[in-house]
Order: structure tokens, then sequence, then C-alpha cells
């Protein structure tokens, strides 16, 4: 269905790259990473698009209290085009996803983004990329945050603790991807992701989140 395996039974590209990835919704990951859709990013918005694949929860049933769609609509926009493009796709792709291992599995649960932590990370990314003082600009971020969402700073310190972890491992599929590819577009794509995700690490690797 993904093209993880050619008609002889070995690995394609993808997934030799897929067999480097530890936890996780692997797939929708991989397809994001594969498609490039992580190319020509800033390391903030590096940081927040890989924060809402770090992030994927179970899905949860819309609000029935608010039917206006706008409204619905605004609340999950990004301020970022590059970051809202990506979610966009990711969304797409776990559509695909969630049909495919429904019809698999009646006992598969249906997986989305999560916006808000999404969104959280963007601003610390954000906010450390202009400023070096990391616990004001955490206290900017979780002061400001809906408390019914984070009762306690521990749920955005785990956020940013799977954001790294997952940067990391992008960070070794990036160099087999550079190792693997068949084209000079390809490989350009993963050098540079390679070198990006760093600086990434780097932007949201501060106090007091990581201490």
């Amino acid at each position: 269905e993904f093209g993880y395996i050619n008609p002889s039974n070995k690995l394609t590209q993808k997934g030799v790259l897929l067999s480097h990835l530890n936890g996780y919704e692997q797939i929708p990951i991989m397809e994001m990473v594969s498609s490039k859709a992580l190319a020509n990013m800033s390391p903030v918005e590096l940081a927040a698009s890989v924060s809402a694949l770090a992030n994927i929860d179970i899905k949860k049933e819309s609000p029935k209290f608010n039917t206006n769609k706008e409204q619905n609509a605004k609340s999950y926009s990004y301020e970022d085009a590059a970051v809202g493009k990506f979610v966009n796709k990711l969304e797409s792709v776990l559509n695909k996803y969630n049909d495919f291992s429904k019809s698999e599995s009646e006992k598969f649960m249906p997986v989305d983004v999560n916006h808000d932590l999404t969104r959280n990370i963007y601003a610390w990314a954000y906010l450390n990329s202009q400023d070096e003082d990391s616990v004001r600009n955490w206290g900017k971020i979780y002061y400001s945050a809906d408390k019914r969402k984070y009762k306690d700073e521990g749920t955005l310190f785990k956020g940013i603790m799977m954001t790294i972890d997952l940067l990391k491992q992008l960070r070794d599929i990036s160099a087999e991807g550079a190792r693997v590819s068949k084209t000079t577009s390809d490989y350009n794509y993963y050098v540079d992701l390679y070198e990006n995700i760093d600086k990434a690490i780097s932007l949201i690797s501060k106090e007091p989140a990581i201490g």
C-alpha cells in the first residue's frame, strides 16, 4: 500500500529508511520524510514540523458545542506558512493511514495531529531563535497556554523530549538517506536535512525544558 516492499519482497529505499526508525507512528513519519516535506525549512519550522510527527495522538472527537466551521478552522491555523503547509499534508497522510489501518484491524484507533502542542513547540523554537533567555521564553509560552490542556509543565516537557528524540533519529535516517540516494536531488535533500536538524535540536534543547 505504501511502497516499502517491492514485488520481490525486498525493501525499497523507503523501506530501508523505515528500518532505522524506532517507535512513533512510523509510516506517516516516513511518508512525510521521503516525500521531501521537510525540505527548505528554517530550523524553527523544522522543529515545529517534527514535533507534529513526534506527538501524533489518538484522534479525539470534535467538540460538539462548537459548530462554527470558520472558528474551528481558525483554531487550527498556523502563523508560519511552511508549518501550516506541512501539517495540512500530514493530515492528508494520516487520513490515508487511518483508512488503511482500520481496514486491516477493527481495533485500530485513528490518530491525528496534536495542533496545540505543535504550535507551542513552534513558539518555543521561535522565541529561542530571537532571545537567548530561554527561561523567560518558557514563561511566555507556558503561562499563556490553555491550562485545560496543560495541567502541568510535564506535558510540554514530554512533547519537547519526544521531538528531540525523533530529530536525532531523523538525523541518522538522513545520513542513511544520503548514502542510499540514487539521484542528486535526493542526496542534496538528505544532506541539507541532516545539517538543519542539529540547528533545530539546539533551539529546543534549552532550560528549563532540558535541565
